[in-house]
């Protein structure tokens, strides 16, 4: 049976959360940059490359466009990728800053099985210098509203995942696509307010944050220090950019505020290719000239 609807407050506050105390503002503002494999993905399928036969690219172009971290998606680590990956991600002296991965967390069943498959990429990220990993909840079919009873499932759900991960010396952040925005951001930040602040951190996605119309720096400044890694894409026109540069979002903003906080963590660049994203240089290129923007407009280097 469907229990009371959540009052905005314990939506936002969450009453148990706000008894457990948030995590220590870092010493010093250290951001260290990654770069995401989205791209890598995105690249195959244009090419009708086989994963296997691309890897070695991939992160060659990494290495040469001057990225040290790598944030490996799911598929890299598992299978018969994963051997390669390791093999290739030491050859080329990257380190894996967190791997992606998504899943049902609303459904206790299926969350089983997302923590599990999270748990097996974890081991073999960790091998690679991953400090955590990143983690989507499954939005319900045809995007509906979850109920409260399924918010607190899934909240739950991501504490264990935590507690698993912690015990293993890293940390899970909570991604986010649109449906987890929607109702102004009524299930993300339900999850950054009901789950335990030591064992659950956030990774924004400001072009996400964007696209949904939210508010980017009050939104960033709900999570505050919860914030553990951070997705960069940019946008003109509502198009995905093919590098990160100004646009849309206003990153020296949120620089500005990552700095009022000290932040320590993750710089992600996810650079995307949407049906209508203007390709005029190569990947090795966009790729330079991201990290080179990254490191002026956050004042670190890669």
């Amino acid at each position: 049976m469907r229990g009371r609807n959540l009052t905005r407050r314990e939506a936002l506050a969450g009453a148990a959360a706000a008894l457990i105390p948030t995590p220590a503002i870092a010493a010093s503002y250290k951001p260290k940059i990654s770069v995401a494999c989205y791209i890598s993905t995105q690249q195959f399928s244009l090419r009708k490359i086989n994963p296997i036969d691309g890897l070695e690219e991939t992160y060659s172009t990494f290495q040469k466009a001057g990225y040290h971290w790598v944030e490996l998606i799911n598929s890299f680590l598992q299978g018969d990728l994963k051997e390669r990956t390791v093999a290739l991600m030491k050859e080329y002296k990257l380190r894996c800053s967190m791997a992606y991965n998504g899943g049902v967390m609303h459904d206790d069943a299926a969350a089983e099985k997302t923590i599990a498959s999270t748990l097996d990429i974890a081991d073999a990220a960790k091998s690679l210098g991953a400090v955590g990993m990143v983690i989507n909840c499954n939005p319900l079919p045809r995007n509906d509203r979850k109920s409260d009873e399924q918010l607190r499932t899934e909240a739950a759900n991501l504490n264990k995942l935590g507690r698993e991960l912690k015990s293993r010396g890293m940390r899970v952040c909570l991604h986010h696509h649109a449906p987890d925005l929607m109702e102004n951001a009524r299930e993300w930040l339900y999850m950054l307010h009901n789950t335990d602040p030591k064992l659950v951190w956030m990774c924004p996605d400001a072009d996400w944050i964007r696209y949904a119309k939210l508010d980017m720096i009050g939104l960033l400044r709900e999570a505050g220090t919860r914030i553990g890694d951070m997705h960069l894409r940019n946008s003109e026109a509502g198009v995905w950019t093919e590098d990160l540069g100004p646009g849309e979002v206003d990153y020296p903003a949120i620089a500005k505020f990552l700095r009022e906080i000290k932040y320590d963590g993750f710089l992600s660049v996810e650079l995307g290719y949407a049906k209508d994203t203007k390709i005029t240089r190569s990947l090795d290129e966009d790729l330079r000239r991201s990290r080179e923007y990254t490191e002026k407009t956050f004042g670190v280097k890669a």
